[in-house]
């Protein structure tokens, strides 16, 4: 009987503590970093579409492709594009390296728009001359 009782009440302990710390983990609608060197010059973004278990944000990510291309075609010299698959969920890293031509004006455009994107949607990352997953 004891033993029935010490395993109910550790049993309430853990969820108790893992829904508290499920709570503190929570991530915010998006997240943008900011370059860790600001004086430094940007010369790559990764835009990354995560997944917490439901999959990315498939919609969002259909209209950053038709805006993506959109940009290349007006300032196709400006940046490389590659895309890199690294889940098993969709997740996607898209890779945007900036040409030695392309100026800081045309550079932080481009980085703005990404910025405002990610803040619009739900589950998208943004870094500055950062890696890109899956390469």
């Amino acid at each position: 009987m004891k033993w029935r009782l010490s395993a109910i009440v550790l049993l309430a302990a853990v969820l108790i503590l893992a829904c508290s710390s499920f709570q503190q983990g929570k991530i915010a609608k998006s997240s943008v970093k900011e370059s860790e060197n600001p004086g430094k010059t940007t010369e790559s973004i990764r835009v990354s579409f995560f997944s917490r278990g439901e999959g990315i944000n498939a919609p969002a990510r259909e209209i950053f492709e038709k805006q993506l291309d959109k940009e290349l075609k007006d300032e196709a010299n400006l940046f490389e594009f590659k895309k890199s698959f690294w889940g098993r969920e969709g997740e996607t890293d898209y890779c945007i390296t900036f040409n030695p031509k392309s100026t800081q004006k045309q550079k932080n455009k481009i980085k703005n728009w990404c910025k405002a994107f990610a803040d619009s949607y739900d589950r998208i990352y943004v870094g500055e001359n950062e890696p890109c997953k899956g390469q």
